[in-house]
């Protein structure tokens, strides 16, 4: 949300700074309309598009920050209690907001209790309504507001008339309404309030323009409108009454020929495509061997949808590559620990086939069964909904032999895998006659161990596992002082190991997950080893239970 509002910001400063240093000033004041109406439409989209820039480039590890320190292990912090910041800012800003959607439903509701109340009169392409207050004329909608006892005595000039059916006439007050919901929304960014201005200013200068060119005598409307100047500003009407007045009177005398308003018109495209190459577009790294990468280094994948314009982008970089209709394509973004202990990332465009994972059934229980019978927390064997199946069939789903008119049952098995991480394995079964799809699972049901044997979340149990009831950060100090380190390089060293707190305090199943050197690794485990025994062993409903861990060990390096 932050980076949608800078980037809306930045767009409505330049447009707004462009409008006031060239178009402001000249005499076009319908395509000026047009410009500021299109500024604020523009610069609420401009943060939702991204535009791919199919680029071929090598792949840049994110490098650590030397901490300064010599030597020095670096524990994680205590995890901190969750902020109440980010909800109470979001209390606020709703808060104020239904105020100022409540000021804004006063205000239109102001003006249709005056409709309702008092007479009305058609009047040309509006209607006359008569006020029993002394008022200068103003609009809202296609109703003329003014003072009963001024029409009655036919004290209301004709200038006037036609400068309100201008407003009428052209729709001013939907723009007016469209800004004023605007600041309603975004009320803590001032630029909106800016544009109100400028809006309602080329309102008066169209209204204006009308009026001269109907009477051809500009300076007794001149003098009209100075003699009428004063007054309040009504909002959500298109008032006479404006409060810069000065720029009024010299607009009306001011003329633009056309080939200055067509340069500047033509000028606008460049900025507008320079915003979209700025802020719009996105690199998409060619790999062409993402499935080299060892699975055990992948630390995500994610797989987006393009767009037609996107996918055309990307199309003249290599037509052959990327030929087809552009959803059979999408954008891989890869995330992975190389064999340097560098974190990688990098983009593909593949077709969303080739990102699947087909799997048979037959692989899939054979997978299952590899999975020590502890580890395994849950399987769920239910029928596809309609809705799932729709959306299978959409993406043609990547399954072997898949059949669009059957009918599936999905079989979905929970476990921990060997990094002590919930993860789940998922398989889509054909229905067929005469054979019962939970007989498919029960094999693996049967392999489920005893629940005494089941590994826990940290998050998943009632009291965690306390190191000589100093917790976490007792065991990060006795790590600090009891681990041998090895000659390493300058520069922050991480390590990751995951071990098991047994329910008589011990450690097991200890692994070193990722590290960036042999001995150091060995080093670790057994500095870990030594830890057994020493842990209040955590607890779920007052029964003492296993715990995995998986942490990082980090050390600052400065020779």
């Amino acid at each position: 949300m932050t980076a949608y509002i800078i980037k809306s910001a930045i767009s409505l400063l330049v447009l707004l700074v462009l409008y006031h240093l060239a178009l402001e000033r000249e005499k076009m004041h319908r395509f000026n309309r047009f410009y500021l109406l299109f500024a604020l439409a523009f610069s609420l989209v401009l943060p939702l598009i991204t535009i791919p820039v199919y680029v071929e480039a090598e792949a840049i590890p994110v490098s650590f920050q030397d901490a300064g320190t010599t030597a020095a292990i670096v524990s994680p912090q205590e995890q901190p209690e969750e902020s109440m910041l980010p909800l109470l800012i979001i209390i606020a800003y709703l808060s104020i907001t239904l105020i100022f959607f409540i000021r804004f439903a006063i205000n239109i509701n102001s003006f249709l209790r005056k409709i309702r109340k008092n007479t009305k009169i058609p009047f040309g392409a509006a209607k006359l309504v008569l006020l029993n207050e002394r008022v200068l004329p103003h609009t809202f909608l296609n109703y003329i507001f003014v003072s009963r006892e001024e029409y009655e005595n036919g004290l209301i000039e004709e200038e006037l008339y036609t400068h309100e059916l201008t407003h009428v006439r052209q729709r001013h007050t939907l723009d007016i309404l469209f800004i004023e919901l605007l600041k309603t929304i975004f009320w803590f960014n001032p630029l909106f309030y800016l544009y109100g201005r400028s809006i309602r200013l080329n309102h008066e200068f169209l209204a204006d323009e009308q009026v001269v060119h109907t009477t051809s005598n500009a300076a007794y409307y001149q003098n009209l409108l100075l003699q009428k100047a004063s007054g309040a500003t009504l909002a959500l009407a298109s008032n006479l009454n404006f409060s810069i007045t000065k720029k009024r009177l010299q607009m009306m005398t001011k003329t633009t020929n056309k080939t200055k308003a067509y340069v500047l018109k033509a000028g606008l495209a460049p900025v507008v495509a320079l915003m979209l190459g700025l802020m719009c577009t996105e690199e998409v790294i060619a790999q062409q061997k993402l499935a080299d990468i060892p699975s055990k280094q992948v630390r995500s994948i994610e797989v987006k949808s393009i767009t037609q314009k996107e996918h055309d982008s990307i199309k003249k970089a290599n037509p052959g590559k990327y030929d087809g209709n552009y959803k059979e394509f999408g954008i891989v973004t890869v995330k992975y620990t190389d064999d340097n202990n560098r974190h990688v990332t990098i983009k593909d465009v593949v077709k969303k086939d080739a990102a699947a994972k087909p799997q048979l059934s037959e692989v899939f229980i054979k997978e299952i069964k590899d999975i020590a019978p502890e580890r395994i927390r849950k399987i769920e064997n239910e029928m596809v909904s309609e809705v799932e199946m729709k959306q299978l069939n959409e993406k043609k789903s990547g399954i072997a032999d898949w059949d669009p008119d059957a009918k599936y049952r999905k079989l979905t098995v929970t476990y921990v895998d060997e990094n002590g991480k919930e993860a789940k394995k998922i398989d889509y079964i054909k229905e067929k006659p005469g054979v019962n799809p939970t007989s498919i699972s029960g094999n693996i049901t049967s392999k489920m161990g005893n629940e005494d044997n089941l590994i826990y979340k940290g998050n998943e149990v009632t009291i965690q596992p306390n190191f000589e009831g100093k917790g976490l950060a007792g065991f990060y100090e006795f790590i600090n002082k009891n681990l041998m380190l090895p000659k390493l390089p300058d520069g922050t060293h991480r390590i990751y190991v995951s071990f098991v707190v047994e329910v008589d305090g011990s450690v097991s199943d200890i692994k070193i997950m990722r590290s960036p050197n042999e001995e150091l690794s060995a080093n670790v485990i057994s500095v870990i080893k030594q830890t057994g025994g020493k842990w209040i062993p955590g607890e779920v409903k007052e029964k003492p239970v296993r715990v995995g861990f998986n942490l990082p060990i980090s050390i600052n390096i400065k020779n």
